[in-house]
């Protein structure tokens, strides 16, 4: 059972350095080729860069049910963000 835990842990971990390193390199590769072309298009690809990363960041999947409607009033959420240290 422990080795199950962490061979999923392993798998979470590998998961995201690949991922990390893929953005690295595509946001990289895509600011050389902005610099090649030339100091105006390095913006357009800075803006169009974050543009995308922004996307991406909101619309990411982390795996979680989605929250049902009126599960918790705002009085719970409030209490349980006092209590968080």
């Amino acid at each position: 059972m422990r080795l199950l835990l962490v061979r999923q842990a392993v798998h979470r971990r590998r998961h995201f350095a690949v991922n990390a390193a893929l953005i690295a390199t595509g946001l990289l590769g895509a600011l050389a080729g902005g610099w090649v072309i030339g100091w105006w298009c390095l913006g357009v690809v800075a803006i169009a860069e974050s543009a995308g990363l922004l996307y991406v960041g909101l619309t990411r999947d982390d795996g979680e049910q989605l929250p049902v409607r009126g599960a918790r009033t705002v009085d719970q959420v409030l209490d349980d963000e006092r209590l968080r240290p």
